[in-house]
């Protein structure tokens, strides 16, 4: 099988990249707007408590964007991609499962992580496919449609299940989501797309003299920024 590298995927495997964007994001657009109905009418948990449990994890992943970016560069997007996507079909799993506090804590911090992953991984493998210039500024823009269109339509068949499902439209909702992260990663996984680790390159010339000055003073700055932000999140 032939391999691209930081080209355009033409023809089908084209569709097929952007087939398993827009399936990820249908996915997600049938739960997410009915997850704290899903938890509070089906799981029967209290919706201030749900709510609190949900916005603990996102702040306790927030640490993983800029882990997510050096796992990126050690392992490379894709992989990060459909680990990503792995996290949220499992955290998805668990849900059906879940009818107390603790339990949705476990369960809701992997698909918090998830997401941290899956934002900061796709535009990196969207720049490792496309090249330069106007390509990748079409991909980019195909990848918004298509996630987009995912969102819309994933939450308006999700009303409609609701609307005249009744409870065990939530359910259905939710085993729909998770084949949806498992369709998604079948077209990523099959992409002839190769990707080589940071690690697996020649190391780069380290700067001397006043750039290396610079370039210290540079990373200072962002680690300082970096610290300040989270600290103001869990202040």
């Amino acid at each position: 099988m032939n391999t691209l590298n930081r080209t355009d995927l033409v023809g089908r495997r084209k569709w097929q990249f952007l087939l398993g964007v827009w399936i990820d994001a249908l996915g997600s657009g049938l739960f997410l707007p009915f997850s704290l109905l899903y938890f509070t009418n089906v799981a029967g948990l209290p919706l201030a408590a749900v709510g609190g449990v949900i916005t603990i994890s996102m702040l306790l992943s927030l640490p993983m964007t800029p882990l997510a970016g050096m796992l990126v560069d050690r392992v490379g997007a894709r992989r990060v991609i459909l680990i990503s996507m792995a996290l949220a079909a499992l955290s998805c799993l668990g849900y059906l499962f879940v009818h107390t506090i603790p339990l949705l804590a476990l369960t809701t911090l992997p698909g918090a992580i998830a997401g941290r992953l899956f934002w900061v991984a796709l535009p990196t493998f969207i720049a490792s496919i496309s090249t330069e210039g106007k390509a990748r500024d079409r991909w980019y823009g195909l990848v918004g449609v298509a996630q987009n269109a995912g969102n819309c339509i994933g939450g308006a068949l999700a009303g409609l299940l609701v609307a005249f499902g009744g409870p065990t439209a939530y359910q259905v909702i939710l085993y729909v989501d998770i084949a949806s992260f498992l369709l998604a990663m079948a077209c990523i996984w099959s992409l002839p797309v190769s990707e080589q680790a940071v690690s697996a390159y020649q190391p780069l010339n380290v700067p001397t003299g006043s750039g290396a000055i610079g370039q210290s003073c540079v990373t200072k700055r962002f680690w300082v920024f970096l610290s300040a932000a989270l600290f103001l999140c869990f202040a």
